[in-house]
């Protein structure tokens, strides 16, 4: 089973390129070359930004920038984690393995290619959980140690579009279903060994789009499960050790109440829902959202699914897509490792900082 984010999304670029780009900024072309058209989707966005501009919030600081070529030998990579040392792990989903940048390194380097049952086959998501690395191929889930050495596979019999790992060793996935019914929920949870326990959340299994308006993003702490819907503008919050949904938050933008009718009138949104949230990370006390834009811009929310601040960086050439989000905690601020491609499909690892809010979350919005 290939990446089926990348092959959607490929399959778009081929008669419509819908990604998002960067305001104000263009892609990096060659002397004497023209800039590359915006894909209809990032010219909508756009445009809607420069209509209603308001305030972003926090300026990040970009720290890290690996570029494909200059410190990146990925070829496609599909998705990131890190760990609170910054250790940084990438999935290469066309180059069949893991990239690994250390701390501070100017360079992402692949991990020793394993052969046999440990060998990748078009690797998706990745997960961190004590020192030990998850991943999603076409043969389940593999766990590695971080020097690279295969552990072992777990069969989960799942197509997945995300997964997460919990601190008691429970998987839970957001699958990819062929002929969805209202009984299936939007999450699957799993024991260890790839085993269905329980289920969680609901589905709208809308025709025509394959189930796109359920894919999710997820991360959790603690009893917390985040989950941000990827083609709608909500993020939900459950315990999941209930399988109860906490809260539901609408993520407000600017330019997201008017952008379903604006893709409506292309051929790009005939064939796609557009893209509201590229990520989920959950962080101390908060639950972080990187947000489908032209540029780099997330959004803090308490565990009760308050806003809390937002973070933004316009300092990057355009960006045409993300593969992956990450955030951790630092000294007086917050560190965001964010995969981005560029208009000419060019992966670069991006590290950017930011102060901390001032307001100060409350005890009954703690976990």
């Amino acid at each position: 089973m290939r990446n089926y984010n990348v092959l959607a999304v490929l399959a778009v670029a081929v008669c419509a390129f819908s990604l998002a780009g960067c305001a104000g900024k263009s892609a990096t072309v060659k002397a004497g070359g023209a800039p590359p058209p915006l894909p209809p989707e990032t010219e909508i966005k756009e445009r809607l930004l420069r209509e209603s501009p308001t305030s972003a919030g926090s300026r990040l600081d970009v720290g890290r920038l690996l570029r494909n070529g200059e410190g990146g030998a990925f070829v496609h990579p599909a998705s990131l984690v890190s760990n609170d040392r910054g250790e940084v792990f990438i999935s290469d989903n066309n180059g069949h393995n893991i990239f690994y940048c250390p701390p501070g390194a100017s360079a992402a380097t692949p991990l020793p290619e394993q052969q046999g049952l440990g060998r990748l086959h078009f690797p998706n998501t990745i997960d961190l959980r004590e020192g030990r690395i998850f991943i999603t191929d076409n043969d389940g889930i593999k766990v590695y140690a971080q020097d690279g050495s295969f552990q072992r596979l777990i069969r989960t019999y799942y197509g997945i579009f995300s997964f997460v790992v919990s601190e008691d060793n429970r998987i839970y996935a957001n699958t990819l279903l062929k002929d969805p019914k209202d009984s299936d929920p939007l999450v699957v949870e799993m024991d260890g060994e790839g085993k269905r326990v329980s289920g969680f959340g609901r589905r709208l299994n809308l025709p025509g789009n394959n189930g796109a308006a359920d894919q999710v993003y997820l991360a959790t702490s603690g009893r917390l499960l985040a989950a941000a819907f990827k083609h709608r503008p909500v993020l939900q919050i459950f315990d999941r050790r209930e399988g109860a949904l906490v809260n539901e938050v609408k993520i407000e933008h600017q330019i997201f109440d008017g952008l379903a009718e604006q893709m409506a009138g292309t051929d790009a949104g005939k064939k796609t829902l557009p893209r509201y949230v590229a990520g989920v990370s959950i962080v101390e006390e908060s639950v972080f959202v990187l947000l489908h834009l032209p540029r780099i811009e997330v959004v803090e929310f308490t565990l009760q699914g308050k806003e809390r601040a937002r973070y933004y960086c316009d300092d990057l050439p355009t960006i045409g897509n993300y593969f992956g989000f990450d955030a951790r905690s630092k000294e007086s601020g917050y560190l965001f490792t964010i995969g981005v491609l560029d208009l000419q499909w060019l992966p670069s690892l991006v590290e950017a900082g930011g102060a901390k809010p001032t307001n100060q979350v409350s005890k009954e919005e703690k976990l």
